[in-house]
């Protein structure tokens, strides 16, 4: 996992129970984006009965992840390629540009910057396929800014 792009406060450590609060996603489906290697979370547990710790970071890598899930229906490898490709392309840190990860088969992701040609096809369905490549659309700059508003919001 790319740790060099914390942006959030490191002190910060949330266990799956409380990661699920925040980000609405069950308990259970943390866990196995955690037990399926999709995500790893910044404390791992240390033994039975130990929770695991999340960083604000990690909540973020949890929201795409799930969002990536439930909305493309990915079998778990080929979330865990896509994940890992968009964990070493994106950094966290302040505004980002839209990124679209590109894919011809689960073995090939490209993760980009969104161009023109991406553009005109999202007004066309926000997601299908260009060429022979199927195109998902990932507004990082709003999911990072909905997690930490999220955050705050369970810190109050």
């Amino acid at each position: 996992m790319n740790r060099d792009s914390v942006h959030f406060e490191k002190w910060d450590v949330f266990t799956a129970g409380k990661a699920s609060k925040i980000l609405g996603i069950p308990r259970r489906k943390i866990i196995l984006l955690v037990e399926q290697n999709i995500i790893q979370p910044s404390v791992e547990a240390g033994g039975r009965g130990r929770a695991r710790g999340f960083s604000r970071d990690d909540l973020v890598w949890l929201a795409i992840a799930a969002v990536l899930d439930a909305k493309y229906l990915l079998a778990p490898r080929a979330l865990k390629r896509m994940m890992s490709a968009v964990i070493k392309k994106i950094s966290l840190e302040g505004s980002q540009p839209p990124w679209v990860v590109e894919y011809g088969n689960e073995e090939q992701f490209d993760v980009k910057q969104l161009t023109p040609a991406h553009v005109a096809y999202l007004v066309l369905g926000g997601h299908g396929e260009i060429g022979s490549k199927v195109c998902i659309f990932l507004p990082i700059t709003q999911i990072v800014r909905d997690v930490k508003e999220k955050i705050e919001s369970y810190l109050v």
